[in-house]
């Protein structure tokens, strides 16, 4: 066996083929939260094969592979939006669509993420320097998934660890970014010392991963205690997007969530959340809506938030209110991030004319990206908010903002109940350790949970069940080190990749 893969590593498709199948190593964890460690056997893998020497005139075809192989294994689920019978579309189109999202994304993801890591080629021959550089490759490939017309950040090193609870606290001291780094250069360095057999690099080695997990262990065993806790209840109405979109059904949501509601607060809840866009109609201050809840808020001295659809100066929004036990409406959220082809159309004028079937493939109509504060407050709490995508970026903002608490709604009924449920809940479980502030969670079909500051979840529900989601939730004040320091990984590797670089080029221009 060994000999059989000794020699496809001395042909070049033996190698290329090995870092795809790396790449789909790699995926395994975000599929399965305990089998972390093989994001380590990945990688190290992927460094492995890079240094020999077939692939050195092939370290973009490789590079290339492993995200293909990561990324085809990682947007799987796509197919689980099949038929997208809320849209209409034949069984063609849909098929058309989600080969789009199965393949197309994840050829592009591939392109743009192996394109930074094989800069790596041009990094310094020193291993540490090396190390460290493929690790800020890595951290500059991840914040470039935030931008452009299909910016997708979900496949990052940090998600992948949310089983290894040491690894994942220390995110509230770095931020996410700083997961990639340390995992990618410990990797790296890890190849070097056993191609070195040095005993000085070993050690270094070593250290470079045990003193990261110590901290964090250090950090799971403080623990914290909170400053007080509330009766919190997360309401799943579990109604599917086909009904929720479709005609004359908006009466019967209504009444679903105003008797859940009204029920979780006569059992005593005091914050009492309801999912994205939980109503599908336009929401107005003293409105139908507005009114009813406001009622239940007075009645029973709660609080409630949940995530509307409004309408201001011919523009739609998907945002985020909270009705305080007066029947007061706080300061409003708009989402930041819409979803490409569930919310708005990328490139919409042109890709409607190729597929005219597209042009009616938003339910909810275009939605305009918010560019308010990421919290709602008013004479209650301060509340950190994520309306769906927002979750996948994630960012400083959110752990600087000192919230109360911190709130995600979302409607995850597109997925069915394939592994992007449990994936999109894990970023949720990001941005709480991020910040250091409980989380409560509503999604419409599920998962929906209450999760603690350490990312633990406190309670939480089935999927595609109709259910209240009962708990105590931990409020907790302060702010994490990541809260105070703000994204200073990724601006230090930026900082190192133009120094290191510069140097290089200023040094091969003088020779």
């Amino acid at each position: 066996m060994l000999a059989r893969l000794n020699k496809a590593l001395e042909t070049a498709k033996g190698s290329l083929l090995c870092c795809f199948l790396s790449g789909a190593v790699f995926s395994l964890p975000f599929f399965i939260e305990a089998l972390f460690p093989f994001t380590f056997a990945a990688l190290f893998g992927l460094f492995y094969l890079l240094k020999l020497e077939v692939m050195a005139k092939r370290q973009f075809k490789g590079m290339f592979c492993f995200f293909l192989g990561f990324y085809l294994c990682l947007c799987s689920w796509f197919f689980a939006m099949y038929p997208l019978s809320a849209f209409g579309l034949s069984p063609l189109q849909a098929w058309l669509v989600i080969g789009f999202c199965c393949v197309f994304v994840p050829l592009k993801m591939a392109l743009q993420h192996g394109f930074f890591l094989w800069l790596g080629k041009f990094l310094p021959r020193n291993p540490y320097l090396r190390a460290v550089g493929y690790g800020c490759l890595w951290v500059a490939a991840e914040i470039s998934l935030h931008f452009g017309i299909l910016a997708f950040p979900w496949g990052t090193v940090a998600l992948s660890q949310s089983g290894f609870a040491p690894l994942l606290q220390t995110v509230s001291l770095f931020g996410s970014e700083w997961v990639a780094f340390f995992a990618v250069s410990f990797c790296c360095l890890a190849v070097e010392a056993v191609s070195a057999k040095e005993r000085r690099m070993a050690l270094v080695t070593s250290a470079s991963f045990i003193l990261p997990v110590m901290a964090g262990y250090l950090l799971t065993m403080q623990g914290g205690t909170p400053a007080s806790t509330v009766p919190a209840a997360v309401i799943q109405g579990n109604i599917s997007t086909e009904e929720k979109w479709g005609e004359n059904i908006a009466q019967d949501v209504f009444e679903t969530y105003a008797e859940m509601t009204k029920e979780a607060a006569e059992k005593g809840a005091k914050v009492i959340l309801l999912p994205e866009t939980a109503v599908p109609v336009k929401f107005n201050e003293n409105g139908v809506v507005h009114e009813t809840f406001a009622q239940i808020a007075k009645e029973h001295g709660c609080t409630i938030i949940m995530g509307i659809f409004r309408k201001e100066e011919g523009r739609s929004y998907n945002s985020l209110v909270a009705i305080d036990p007066r029947g007061n409406l706080s300061t409003v959220y708009d989402k930041r991030y819409p979803v490409p082809f569930g919310e708005y159309m990328p490139m919409g004028e042109l890709l409607e004319q190729i597929f005219p079937a597209l042009a009616g493939l938003n339910p909810e109509g275009t939605i305009t990206p918010g560019d308010s504060a990421i919290y709602i407050e008013n004479d209650e709490y301060r509340i950190g908010c994520y309306i769906c995508f927002d979750t996948v970026f994630g960012g400083w903002e959110g752990a600087s903002c000192n919230s109360d608490f911190q709130v995600v709604v979302t409607n995850d009924g597109w997925f069915g109940d394939s592994a992007a449920l449990a994936q999109h809940l894990r970023h949720a479980k990001l941005r709480a350790v991020e910040s250091g502030k409980s989380l409560l969670r509503a999604a419409n079909t599920g998962i929906s949970a209450i999760i603690d500051k350490d990312g633990s979840l406190l309670q939480y529900s089935g999927v595609q069940t109709r259910e209240i989601v009962y708990g105590d939730l931990p409020l907790y004040q302060g702010r994490t080190v990541y809260g105070f320091i703000g994204d200073s990984i990724p601006v230090a590797c930026i900082l190192y990749l133009i120094g290191i670089f510069g140097y290089g080029s200023i040094k091969k221009y003088r020779k």
